[in-house]
């Protein structure tokens, strides 16, 4: 017989628009434990879900909502909300299938492993730049044992910065104007040149899964996995800090 239902959910809710289609699928975020599901699998709400002792499944619905589950779990996962749209499950899906995604998860379930944010840019993965704020443009590395010379270029000139050893993150210089839609060119010292091009994102966004497949679509799948798994950790801190605790 099996075991009776018992189930933890926790959910990041953020603020959506109205008069949207109902939630009826769902995305697969993460999968730890034993389970035939994968990441990037849809799912149809109303199917209902089978999960195992110490299975744990992370899920994203319709309205840009994440879901954890835990086993052991039978039956029908609710949303917190009736509105969504079905075409953002799709994208997610689409990127959480991507092969680029693997060591996003990996470092991320990793603990004490040093972790680029969501907006940082990690020259070592190339593709585009997607940014919220011009005045934080950042790169990333995850070996600091050395100084590298980087040579940003574009249409408006060049800047030559130091990033010195011990320092995981480099701001962009200061004297080097940040255009949305511009092209760069980044020669690091210790590696290949890389060419990106800056895109901002769009502030009429509803949710950061949204935001996330936007990136995804436009050149910046790393940089969207992250948005994607961090963004309850973030909701987190903020929690905490206005309730003095952090």
């Amino acid at each position: 017989m099996r075991q009776s239902i018992l189930a933890a959910l926790l959910v990041s809710i953020m603020a959506m628009p109205a008069g949207i289609a109902a939630a009826n699928t769902l995305v697969v975020l993460d999968v730890a434990g034993d389970s035939d599901l994968r990441r990037g699998d849809v799912l149809e709400a109303e199917a209902g879900l089978f999960l195992g002792a110490e299975t744990r499944v992370t899920l994203v619905n319709e309205a840009g909502e994440k879901i954890e589950v835990v086993g052991p779990f039978q039956g029908i996962v609710e949303s917190p909300t009736d509105e969504g749209e079905a075409a953002l499950v799709q994208k997610m899906a689409a990127l959480f299938k991507s092969n680029r995604v693997g060591t996003a998860i990996r470092t991320y379930r990793t603990f004490g492993t040093a972790t680029p944010a969501p907006w940082d840019y990690v020259p070592a993965e190339g593709g585009n730049y997607c940014f919220d704020d011009p005045d934080n443009l950042s790169l990333w590395r995850d070996s600091t044992d050395r100084d590298d010379r980087v040579l940003f270029t574009s249409p408006e000139g060049e800047a030559a910065v130091k990033w010195n050893r011990g320092d995981t993150v480099l701001n962009w210089p200061v004297d080097l104007p940040r255009r949305n839609g511009q092209s760069y060119n980044l020669a690091i010292s210790s590696g290949p040149a890389v060419d990106l091009t800056l895109l901002r994102v769009p502030a009429t966004l509803p949710t950061r899964m949204h935001t996330a497949a936007w990136m995804s679509e436009n050149g910046c799948p790393n940089q969207a996995m992250l948005l994607a798994l961090t963004a309850d950790v973030d909701r987190l801190l903020e929690g905490l800090g206005k309730a003095g605790k952090f």
